[in-house]
């Protein structure tokens, strides 16, 4: 995994989760993830900054919280540290997904559940007497360069691993793809049948105009979700 290509540090305060979700919204929207999944990122990150400020500082003010954004050809990685009361294991674990209860639901212990629910890596590290740190993954498949019948199996083998692990739509950033012939989308093609048995949204991402070219002359323009990207 690549080094951090933000790193910031804020104090444990509600005021400034508007301005943390404005900071992550615009990097994962400069990735070139749909819209909806884009905010369902903000909103785990937004979840998971308020897990730190109201239970790990049990709402102290002018707390520290790290926060690091990285990501490399196939997957994003949002990490938070603060240095409270470590979370008690129990508590960081996901619960079975239940169709709710009155009589059972509890107020508590949405936002883990929330960010279980968004990324497709959650790890959860407390400290053996303070701090805590949460790392959240996501898997997005970035192509570079031309895709032939010599690199297509490249792209199938991302693919391929890709699609069990999403919990959310698979994305494939097709933006720097100077050239796709026939097996390259023959390749998409798959994945978006493979998707589609997961129960899956298969997404290609601001395909270039020779990419475009070939899905119009293929008529596999209009079967694809396509996103233009920001």
């Amino acid at each position: 995994m690549n080094p951090a290509d933000i790193q910031i540090s804020f104090a444990s305060e509600p005021r400034l989760l508007k301005a943390v979700r404005g900071l992550v919204r615009g990097y994962i929207n400069a990735l070139g993830f749909v819209h909806e999944r884009a905010e369902e990122v903000v909103l785990a990150v937004d979840e998971a900054c308020a897990n730190a400020i109201r239970h790990s500082y049990g709402g102290q003010p002018g707390r520290n919280i790290d926060l690091e954004l990285r990501s490399d050809d196939h997957f994003v990685v949002i990490e938070l540290r603060d240095s409270g009361t470590p979370m008690p294991a129990q508590r960081a674990q996901p619960r079975k997904a239940l169709p709710p209860d009155v009589a059972t639901l509890r107020p508590g212990g949405l936002g883990i559940q929330l960010i279980y629910q968004v990324f497709d890596d959650v790890e959860f590290h407390p400290g053996a007497e303070q701090g805590n740190q949460v790392i959240n993954g996501l898997y997005v498949i970035q192509v570079a360069g031309e895709v032939d019948l010599y690199s297509s199996p490249e792209l199938r083998n991302a693919v391929v691993k890709a699609i069990p692990a999403a919990t959310g739509a698979v994305c494939v950033d097709l933006s720097e793809v100077p050239y796709m012939d026939s097996s390259g989308v023959a390749t998409l093609v798959e994945g978006l049948k493979s998707a589609g048995h997961a129960k899956r949204s298969f997404v290609l991402l601001a395909p270039s105009t020779s990419v475009m070219k070939v899905l119009q002359l293929s008529r596999l323009d209009t079967v694809f979700q396509i996103e233009q990207g920001p």
